[in-house]
């Protein structure tokens, strides 16, 4: 599973360094590299984006993976032995507008954001037997697969710290639509959930801008 999320992310960085678009108010492409950290309503845990970018005129795109802890099930009974290593999560597109000149020291955008993330996991969950009186725990082993699509709408900056170094920060609100199966060894009551959620997502980083432009 985990050289397959591998294999999606560099055929994604390969497909968005060969087909970003073009702008007409100039020619010149500037790379970067972004690291930074994330909040995002609808997954539980703080997400690590190591994101490449292209800047060309007014617009703005990266891409990359998201780093995290892997997702839980919603129920805390089946997460008791969940790892809490970070591993890679998911995936993170980012699609910025500038629509003001660019500042010496800060510069002001909209942003569209689109994440995807994904785990499947076995495990055991526990329960109480419906026995009266019975207060001993039983285990059961199940096998989930949960994912997860966001997309966010906001508004952000960056500040230019050092001559290619930059500080960003940026906030949005969208929705996220989930789908949680889990099935079970031993029962009949397998769980297929699919819903939509409103999201608020908060982003900060650091980006580097390499000085050699990519000429048309």
């Amino acid at each position: 599973m985990r050289k397959n999320k591998i294999l999606i992310t560099f055929l994604f960085f390969t497909t968005f360094l060969c087909s970003a678009q073009k702008e007409s108010t100039s020619k010149k492409k500037v790379l970067g590299l972004r690291v930074g950290v994330g909040l995002l309503s609808v997954n539980d845990s703080f997400n690590y984006n190591l994101n490449m970018s292209i800047e060309k005129g007014k617009s703005y795109f990266a891409i990359g993976p998201v780093f995290g802890e892997p997702i839980e099930t919603d129920y805390n009974s089946h997460n008791d032995i969940s790892d809490k290593e970070l591993w890679l999560n998911g995936i993170s597109f980012v699609y910025q507008r500038n629509p003001n000149p660019k500042g010496k020291r800060f510069d002001f955008y909209f942003q569209y954001t689109f994440g995807y993330f994904y785990n499947s996991d076995k495990g055991k969950f526990w329960y109480y037997p419906p026995i009266y009186g019975s207060i001993n725990q039983k285990f059961n082993n199940y096998d989930f697969q949960k994912s997860i699509f966001a997309s966010t709408i906001g508004y952000g900056f960056k500040c230019k710290i050092f001559q290619n170094l930059y500080l960003f920060q940026d906030f949005g609100m969208g929705a996220g639509y989930t789908s949680l199966t889990i099935n079970y060894d031993d029962t009949k009551s397998d769980i297929n959930r699919k819903y939509f959620d409103p999201t608020i997502g908060l982003n900060l980083g650091l980006e580097y801008k390499f000085d050699k432009k990519i000429r048309k």
